[in-house]
């Protein structure tokens, strides 16, 4: 099917739902996974009045199922039409708390407790910047002991891991004044990081160095 690939993040409390932000996916394909997970940007914007079909159908699965706490919904969006069609919601907190987590909007992690216990937050939810985080993966076997981690990286695997080809290494995230500078700064990131995989020295696990950027 033809549409935008949109992921809808949302509280619920086992009665109605609450979308926190909507985020834009893409792909990282390779001849086996096609569709393997490349990353995310948000807060992207919706028309108002899909937007709001959105977190009505979101309300009425939440309401038929009783489902609570943080969740998302993977969709495909057609802007033109004002149509989406729903391809999947993932009972748990996904992969784009990397976008959505920062401040001044409260700490996700708590308003998911709350919401557990039927609270839903009525303050709004604030992003001044836009923010992309996604999946770098490893292009052969990959020593982390010997690898230098940027302050823009995480979820590393241990020092003493080796990691094999086409296996995440670690997440990559970048800020930008729209989605489409987040983005960007993100596969920039990506490029240096890949190239600065390729000619890494090994060092002992205890002398990785940690660079800013």
């Amino acid at each position: 099917m033809n549409g935008r690939p949109v992921s809808a993040l949302f509280l619920s409390d086992g009665r109605q739902a609450q979308v926190v932000g909507f985020s834009e996916q893409w792909a990282d394909p390779t001849p086996s996974a096609p569709f393997r997970y490349g990353g995310a940007v948000g807060p992207v914007a919706l028309d108002a009045a899909l937007a709001g079909k959105v977190g009505a159908a979101l309300s009425r699965i939440v309401a038929a199922t009783g489902l609570a706490g943080l969740a998302s919904a993977d969709l495909l969006v057609s802007d033109a039409h004002s149509v989406f069609w729903l391809l999947e919601i993932n009972p748990r907190p996904g992969a784009t708390l990397d976008v959505f987590d920062r401040a001044p909007s409260p700490a996700l992690l708590g308003l998911h407790l709350a919401a557990c216990d039927g609270a839903l937050p009525t303050a709004s939810f604030a992003f001044p910047s836009a923010q992309a985080a996604g999946v770098v993966y490893a292009e052969a076997p990959t020593s982390v002991a010997s690898l230098r981690r940027p302050v823009w990286t995480a979820d590393w695997p241990a020092c003493e891991d080796s990691v094999p080809a086409g296996a995440p290494l670690c997440t990559v995230i970048a800020a930008g004044g729209s989605p489409s500078a987040a983005r960007a700064l993100f596969f920039e990131r990506r490029a240096s990081l890949l190239a600065s995989l390729r000619a890494a020295i090994p060092r002992a696990c205890g002398q990785l160095t940690m660079v800013s950027g």
